[in-house]
């Protein structure tokens, strides 16, 4: 299960508790997702950071078919508490709160690309999404949403409600600029403090208690790591990936370092295209 800040978050609608839910149930607990974060004075709806594959901002939207009265790629019309009021398009909203947390994430070099193609970018993509909770995927088509806003970075009624199709959305979403190498742990550290500041506050006298505990909570998994004989790998391609899993267990099983192998995949893992997974399903 994904990690949630706030732990107990009060919604403002039923469309940000219903897409809430849906991100509980289906994201795994490499995930963060933060509802309602302050980005420079403005509140996105949800951002959600993986270390691997970069943040998502999410703009919710609980419209109907008749909540919609006229859709323009700048501006929208539509019908609310009684009355007729403009509104920006839930796309350009999401745009807006992106441009704004890269601005902030570039003032930290530690998450900049200091050479080559991509000198002076982020190490990882920062994309946007618009979910309405109460448009299937036929009304999108007809209310003619998908002229204004990507198909590919919408969510409908359907994906909320099929957790295979939710991750596959959400996979596509993610690989739309490009593939990144997993964040160090300061790395991470910095994008979920510049999303969700934590200010340590310490008193004369007093040791600050939850910066030892992380400190220490950070050799202890470094010591773990050295026990185990962690490797983090990356492989290009499902094949190089495969290959090595093949290649590994028949030298542990030749060479009689290891007596039995598990290779253990959770269900809801968020799997990135080409991964072993797929091969295996492929071939059933």
């Amino acid at each position: 299960m994904a990690y949630i800040i706030p732990e107990c978050p009060t919604f403002k609608t039923r469309g940000e508790e219903k897409l809430f839910n849906a991100l509980k149930a289906n994201l795994d607990d490499l995930w963060t997702v933060y509802y309602e974060p302050v980005i420079n004075g403005k509140y996105p709806d949800f951002i959600l950071f993986h270390e691997y594959y970069g943040i998502l901002i999410l703009e919710v939207k609980d419209y109907t078919t008749q909540t919609i009265l006229e859709i323009r790629k700048d501006y929208w019309k539509i019908y609310s508490q009684g009355k007729e009021v403009s509104i920006k398009n839930p796309f350009s909203q999401a745009i807006e709160y992106r441009n704004e947390l890269i601005n902030l994430l570039s003032k930290h070099k530690e998450l900049v690309e200091q050479e080559g193609n991509f000198q002076g970018k982020l190490k990882f993509p920062v994309v946007v999404g618009c979910v309405f909770v109460d448009l299937t995927a036929s009304d999108i088509i007809n209310l003619c949403i998908d002229q204004v806003i990507p198909l590919e970075q919408l969510f409908c009624m359907e994906d909320l409600e099929d957790s295979h199709v939710f991750n596959e959305k959400i996979n596509g979403i993610m690989e739309t600029l490009f593939t990144i190498n997993s964040l160090s742990r300061e790395e991470a550290r910095i994008v979920k403090q510049v999303i969700y500041p934590v200010i340590k506050v310490n008193y004369s006298g007093q040791v600050d208690r939850s910066l030892e505990e992380e400190q220490q909570t950070g050799k202890e998994e470094k010591e773990r790591k050295e026990i185990l004989n962690v490797q983090l790998i990356s492989f290009e391609h499902y094949v190089d990936e495969f290959y090595y899993v093949v290649d590994r267990i028949h030298h542990l099983c030749q060479t009689g370092a290891a007596r039995n192998i598990t290779i253990a995949y959770p269900l809801n893992r968020f799997l990135r295209r080409g991964t072993v997974k797929e091969f295996i399903s492929d071939c059933r």
